[in-house]
């Protein structure tokens, strides 16, 4: 059971004169894998209730202090970010590739673009630098320069770093472009791919599943102790 208050003190009128706790643990409900957890011991309000936290459950995650448990049950340990909070995220933002073919282009176009959903992706001063790179094959039918149809396999493929952006909420900020241009006007087209793990400067990132890492804090600098969720299609 636990007891959603914080910063309590036991009290000292008990019948059997008992000595006064000065440790308390705490509740913890994870923000990567889910899940309710309980803590060590810790000096009464070492913690209080929306406390954002880091710890090792297996792999490294973060979550929020729920409260007191009165579980006497050995449990983990917790590090204090900085940040008191309601929210597991501050921010989620889509990272995907739209490939453009017009009926009866002579190419094709693939544009990777960056979308914060929930405020503002600020990087300055190259605190954040974000490092990212993608991988798509596509397959195309066309019409050749002598009017017959053929058909042809092309794959785009690079990296990059962006080291200082403003990128507002919902706008879709264009990464790169890659343009594969054809012998011929395109009639269809067939595109699949994904993004690598994108790598962050001043962050941890966190998996699920020993795979992709999406989800991150921020380590130091002005933004320290906030998180985002970077939704991509990786290549697990």
């Amino acid at each position: 059971m636990y007891i959603a208050i914080a910063n309590s003190i036991l009290s000292s009128s008990n019948s059997g004169g008992a000595p006064v706790s000065t440790d308390e643990k705490y509740l913890i409900s994870d923000c990567v894998i889910g899940g309710d957890y309980k803590t060590i011991s810790y000096p009464i309000g070492t913690f209080i209730t929306g406390d954002r936290v880091t710890y090792v459950l297996g792999n490294n995650s973060f979550g929020l202090v729920q409260g007191i448990t009165t579980d006497i049950n050995i449990g983990i340990d917790i590090f204090a970010t900085g940040v008191n909070t309601t929210d597991c995220l501050d921010n989620t933002l889509n990272l995907s590739a739209n490939v453009i073919a017009p009926y009866f282009s002579p190419s094709i176009t693939l544009n990777y673009i960056l979308e914060p959903l929930n405020s503002s992706f600020v990087s300055t001063d190259e605190e954040y630098t974000f490092g990212w790179g993608y991988y798509y094959e596509i397959y195309y039918e066309y019409i050749n320069g002598d009017g017959d149809p053929s058909s042809g396999n092309t794959t785009l493929s690079t990296t990059g770093v962006l080291d200082n952006y403003n990128i507002a909420v919902d706008e879709q900020f264009q990464i790169y472009q890659d343009v594969y241009s054809l012998d011929g006007n395109v009639t269809s087209f067939n595109a699949s791919g994904y993004s690598n793990n994108p790598s962050i400067v001043n962050t941890n990132s966190f998996t699920q599943n020993e795979c992709s890492y999406p989800y991150f804090m921020r380590t130091l600098g002005s933004q320290s102790g906030s998180t985002f969720f970077i939704n991509y299609t990786s290549d697990c």
